[in-house]
């Protein structure tokens, strides 16, 4: 993967972390849905900015170890990987939605 496909995947990613992180708070507050993690589940108990300010860091701390590694085989099926995680949940969302 090359530096430019990286950048572009990280990117992609935190994008979807901002959509996965609007779309809990916009489901929860709706009591439409509930977060299963137990750890992002309690912290959204203290605010949904402290829910958001601990799940961008998280993530933008996994794109620095990403970027920090990308020459590594490893890391590249670690971002795909991500990127395929988030896409499902996010589809899910959508089914359950409708």
């Amino acid at each position: 993967m090359s530096d430019r496909a990286t950048k572009i995947s990280l990117a992609a990613l935190m994008l979807l972390n901002i959509l996965d992180a609007s779309t809990t708070l916009a489901l929860t507050d709706a009591n439409l849905a509930c977060e299963i993690n137990p750890i992002m589940k309690e912290v959204l108990e203290w605010g949904p900015w402290h829910f958001i300010l601990i799940k961008m860091t998280a993530v933008l701390f996994a794109c620095y170890i990403f970027w920090s590694f990308r020459g590594r085989k490893l890391t590249k099926y670690a971002i795909i990987s991500s990127l395929v995680a988030y896409c499902s949940l996010l589809l899910y969302f959508c089914v359950e939605i409708l």
